[in-house]
C-alpha cells in the first residue's frame, strides 16, 4: 500500500489511454491489452476482498482492503470510463459484428452512461459505511442448541425443509441483529441518502434505477458466461470483480427495498414460505 503502487497503476492506464487506434486490428489489440490490465487489477482486489471476509479482524488485511476501496477502485472506475469512451468513439467500433459483440456494446454503453465522476467520492463513503455495517453484523453471535454460533452459521438452518427449524433459526438470527437496530438503521439511513445523491448525479430518479440496470447486466452476463460467446465479452462479464459487484448491487436493492427495520416486519413473515 503506497503512493508507488498508485503511480504504477496510473501509468498502466495512461499507456492504454495513449494507444492509437487506426484499424480494426488496432482496436482488437487494444481490447486485449485492456483485458489484461483489468483482470490483473480486479483479481488482486478480489483476493483482498476474500481475505478481508475471512479475517476481518486482521488489521493489515483490513487496511489493504480499505486501500483498494479508497484508492484503487476509484482509479479503476475513472479510467474505465475514459477507456470506454475511447472505444465507443472509435469508428472501428461499428465493424464489430453485432451477432458476436452486440451484448458487449450494450454493456459498454450502459456502463459509460451510468458513470459520473462526482459519484466516486460518494462510493468511497458508501464503502466505508458498508464496512461499518458488516463489522457490526460480523461480530454478532447467537445461541443455537446450547452452542454460541455466528449469525452466518445460522443460514444453513434457515433453508431447512422443516418450518419449525426455519422459525427457530430466523428468531436466533434476528435477535442479536435487532439489539443493534439503532446503529444499523443509522448506517442504512446514511447509505440511502448517499444513494439518492448518486442516482441524481447519474440523472436517474432513484438508486433502484441504477440497480435495475446492473441487474439487467447481470442477466446478460450470466447468459454470456453460459454460452461463452467470445473473449471480449468475457473480458467484462466473466471478471470476478464485476460479477460480484452486480450480485452485491442486487442484494443491496433487495435489502433496502425490504426495509426490515423501518417496516418492523414480524419474524413470522420472514420464515414463512
Amino acid at each position: 500500500m503506497s503512493e508507488q503502487k498508485i503511480n504504477e497503476l496510473k501509468e498502466e492506464f495512461e499507456n492504454l489511454v495513449s494507444v492509437t487506434i487506426t484499424s480494426i486490428d488496432d482496436l482488437m489489440n487494444f481490447l486485449n491489452q485492456q483485458k489484461s490490465v483489468y483482470e490483473k487489477v480486479e483479481e488482486e482486489m478480489l483476493r483482498h476482498y476474500i481475505a478481508f471476509q475471512c479475517q476481518s479482524n486482521n488489521d493489515e488485511i483490513k487496511q489493504q482492503f480499505e486501500f483498494d476501496q479508497q484508492h484503487i477502485k476509484p482509479m479503476l472506475k475513472k479510467y474505465q470510463s475514459i477507456l470506454d469512451e475511447k472505444v465507443l468513439e472509435s469508428p472501428y467500433m461499428a465493424e464489430l459484428q453485432d451477432d458476436v459483440f452486440g451484448e458487449y456494446k450494450k454493456k459498454l454503453r450502459t456502463q459509460f452512461a451510468l458513470f459520473q465522476e462526482a459519484n466516486l467520492e460518494i462510493e468511497k463513503q458508501e464503502d466505508a459505511l458498508t464496512n461499518q455495517y458488516f463489522e457490526v453484523t460480523g461480530s454478532l453471535s447467537s445461541n443455537w442448541e446450547g452452542k454460541e454460533v455466528t449469525i452466518s452459521e445460522l443460514f444453513v438452518h434457515i433453508r431447512d425443509s422443516k418450518r419449525d427449524i426455519r422459525e427457530k433459526a430466523m428468531k436466533a438470527l434476528y435477535e442479536p441483529i435487532l439489539k443493534e437496530e439503532e446503529k444499523l438503521q443509522s448506517i442504512l439511513d446514511e447509505l440511502i441518502q448517499l444513494r439518492v445523491k448518486k442516482a441524481a448525479n447519474a440523472g436517474l430518479d432513484g438508486f433502484n434505477d441504477i440497480c435495475s440496470k446492473n441487474i439487467i447486466d447481470l442477466t446478460i452476463r450470466q447468459r454470456i458466461v453460459r454460452n461463452s460467446l467470445n473473449p471480449y465479452e468475457n473480458m467484462f462479464f466473466r471478471s470476478p470483480y464485476n460479477f460480484k459487484k452486480s450480485i452485491k448491487l442486487k442484494s443491496e436493492l433487495m435489502f433496502i427495498s425490504h426495509g426490515m427495520f423501518k417496516r418492523k416486519q414480524s419474524v413470522e413473515n420472514l420464515y414463512d414460505r
